[in-house]
């Protein structure tokens, strides 16, 4: 086909496809999400919160909270720290942080998605959070801080042993091999 006297070319693919997520081997460095999507991830999570939660923004709705789509990307992340890795959960931690701490009536509709559940249930594992990380540790008490924003939120803090998580976080394998060097 011809555009704009530009001929099109058909391409054959490079590569074959990638195989099913469930044949693939595990990593060696204990993360599933390739390097360059956590960096993206990352920056669209700062954008996110730099164009819902800067300065003038006070009336307005954190984007993706109407919808669930925001829900649903938290929930995937605190499901699964351990696949996207300790610099992606601190990152969606502080972006619940800076919605709840935005707009602290909003916490019904991050219920109703389970959020905050999923966030606490990531801490109450017995390896609790993601791998080793100061991030990681120091997301806790601002987001569970923020979650106690709302009385629904500070009953179900309340009711969890997430915060128990900094106390073992010193004692489990993972935490203390990254301690010892």
């Amino acid at each position: 086909k011809t555009y704009a006297g530009v001929t099109a070319m058909a391409t054959e693919p490079t590569e074959p496809p990638l195989p099913p997520p469930s044949e693939l081997p595990p990593p060696a460095h204990g993360h599933l999400v390739s390097s360059a999507r956590r960096v993206l991830l990352k920056a669209l999570m700062r954008a996110l919160a730099l164009t819902n939660f800067a300065p003038g923004t006070a009336h307005t709705a954190a984007a993706g909270l109407e919808d669930g789509t925001l829900c649903h990307a938290l929930n995937l992340i605190f499901a699964h720290p351990r696949l996207f890795g300790a610099g992606v959960f601190s990152l969606a931690a502080n972006l619940l942080s800076d919605v709840m701490n935005h707009e602290p009536t909003c916490y019904p509709k991050l219920e109703v998605h389970g959020v905050p559940k999923a966030f606490l249930d990531a801490w109450e594992k017995d390896d609790p959070g993601p791998l080793p990380s100061g991030d990681a540790l120091c997301c806790l008490p601002n987001t569970l801080g923020a979650l106690c924003l709302s009385p629904a939120g500070l009953v179900r803090v309340q009711r969890s042993t997430a915060l128990q998580a900094l106390s073992t976080a010193f004692t489990t394998r993972s935490y203390s091999r990254a301690l010892a060097g």
